[in-house]
């Protein structure tokens, strides 16, 4: 492997397993419900990709159990990228020796693929053709969008805000952490918190942020240092205003 990130790997690993949990699912019915060997289950959570087929059996295997867990799996695949540094590797799409069951499992994911595909097309189609859903189309495409990945820096304004802030709350994650921020009743960002960034949030309201390891979290009121968002690992709820 090229640039390999161990770190990024053992915590994006450690988070699957806490979200499985939180799920009360073990390793067998996880495996069952997606096809995955628990094998290979048990080493994405481990963060030793080393034991997977290859990079593109691991990103692919990621997808699919991140939506099983719930998760965006493009927030979970561009965690997947930076620990391989982004470099460039050559990769074999099939494994030197395929077993029967990998290969049965192959095949399962080939046709509920292919079923996701022909159920989104059809769908997209009657969308189209019934008056109804046109209507939901159009509303939906004035409706502002927020960005899934956040660049450090990155500002999220809501609905409220206007060029005076009166509510300024920074975030910076001292390791993955699944967050909710919401402001009335909107939600402006939802997903994973990544070390390394910073996340600003500006309202003239109040912000209201929810999830889970506040404790791993600090958190910034108008240029207040309030600590860590919670102070036990656990979920939290927590509201700030002017």
């Amino acid at each position: 492997m090229v640039n390999f990130n161990t770190e990024v790997a053992v915590q994006l690993g450690e988070f699957l397993r806490k979200k499985r949990e939180e799920r009360k699912v073990n390793l067998e019915k996880a495996s069952e419900a997606t096809f995955i060997s628990p094998l290979y289950l048990d080493a994405l959570e481990k963060g030793e990709w080393g034991r997977l087929p290859g990079k593109a059996y691991a990103s692919g295997y990621l997808k699919i159990y991140s939506r099983f867990l719930g998760v965006d799996p493009q927030e979970v695949l561009a965690l997947f990228n930076r620990a391989y540094g982004g470099g460039e590797e050559k990769i074999s799409l099939v494994p030197e020796k395929i077993s029967g069951k990998q290969k049965k499992n192959i095949l399962r994911f080939l046709m509920v693929t292919f079923a996701i595909l022909v159920v989104a097309f059809v769908f997209i189609l009657i969308s189209y053709r019934l008056p109804i859903f046109s209507e939901l189309n159009r509303e939906e495409k004035t409706v502002p969008i927020v960005e899934e990945t956040i660049p450090p820096e990155e500002v999220l304004p809501t609905p409220q805000a206007t060029p005076g802030f009166s509510v300024v709350v920074v975030l910076e994650p001292e390791s993955l952490s699944w967050s909710e921020v919401r402001s009335g009743d909107r939600v402006v960002f939802s997903g994973i918190l990544v070390p390394g960034k910073r996340y600003v949030f500006k309202s003239n309201g109040p912000i209201e942020i929810s999830g889970k390891d506040g404790d791993r979290v600090k958190v910034n009121l108008n240029g207040k240092d309030l600590g860590y968002l919670a102070s036990e690992n656990g979920d939290f709820e927590q509201t700030f205003g002017p």
